[in-house]
């Protein structure tokens, strides 16, 4: 389910930032303060918090408006985040069209997430024109960044030839680089294939 997905990552998001601001003693006053001051970063942390409801109130409409702000100045993390608003429905109307819009943004500033959000909504024809070929660009993109989602990703679609040519060489060295870096489906499909 997409919104426990956004739960989980944004717990993580969160838990990941939670020492910096323990060690800047940051208080919420000061996140809305920057927040408000165009501080694109604090826009988007104070977002999140709102949507997680993590040492402030849970509200998804504070949420959204904070993370669209910063998403306004161009900051991929905030445009990721909005994108897969959209596509989950959390804070906001489902909307496809407007996920790729914001999937996009981030993708073209070498967002890897979004690049393979991005490749997925081509592969699945959400939001866009389906275009494996388009796809496995930005799968190539991602999986350039080493992110071991876009690897294995990148493997399937050599082995299964989708959006390239099939090429049974490439699909192990693209699984295999996802499955030595820990992702455990890449490497119970090494396990299980090869």
């Amino acid at each position: 389910d997409m919104k426990a997905m956004f739960l989980g990552l944004l717990t993580v998001l969160l838990l990941t930032a939670a020492p910096l601001s323990a060690q800047t003693n940051q208080t919420i006053q000061e996140l809305k303060a920057n927040a408000e001051k165009g501080n694109a970063e604090a826009q988007l942390s104070l977002g999140l918090r709102y949507y997680g409801g993590f040492e402030v109130t849970n509200d998804n409409v504070i949420a959204l408006k904070w993370i669209r702000k910063a998403a306004e100045q161009n900051y991929d993390a905030a445009q990721y985040f909005l994108g897969f608003s959209y596509e989950s429905g959390v804070g906001v109307a489902k909307n496809q069209v407007e996920a790729v819009k914001w999937y996009r943004k981030a993708a073209e500033q070498n967002h890897a997430q979004a690049q393979l959000n991005l490749a997925r909504c081509y592969f699945s024809g959400e939001g866009v024109e389906k275009d494996d070929m388009e796809a496995v660009k930005w799968v190539r993109k991602a999986a350039a960044q080493n992110y071991p989602q876009a690897q294995f990703t990148l493997g399937l679609s050599y082995g299964n030839g989708k959006g390239v040519e099939k090429n049974s060489i490439e699909a192990v060295k693209w699984v295999r680089k996802a499955a030595e870096q820990g992702l455990a489906i890449a490497q119970f499909h090494m396990g299980l294939h090869y």
